[in-house]
């Protein structure tokens, strides 16, 4: 068996797993990016609820 057999019977697998490497690494960084979005639209929420709530004082709502 010569080494460029050897080589091309690995780099159809190589070839995958570094397609399957950036895949997943896009889908991981994807889910960061989105959950980091949430949080700061709740951080912003609450600060706008906090803001509303300091300037018409805890008033019961009707």
């Amino acid at each position: 068996m010569s080494i460029g057999t050897l080589a091309m019977g690995l780099l159809p697998s190589i070839g995958v797993g570094g397609l399957f490497f950036f895949i997943m690494r896009g889908i991981i960084r994807a889910d960061r990016r989105e959950r980091e979005a949430i949080a700061q639209l709740d951080r912003d929420e609450a600060q706008r609820a906090q803001r509303l709530t300091a300037e018409h004082g805890d008033q019961p709502t009707e």
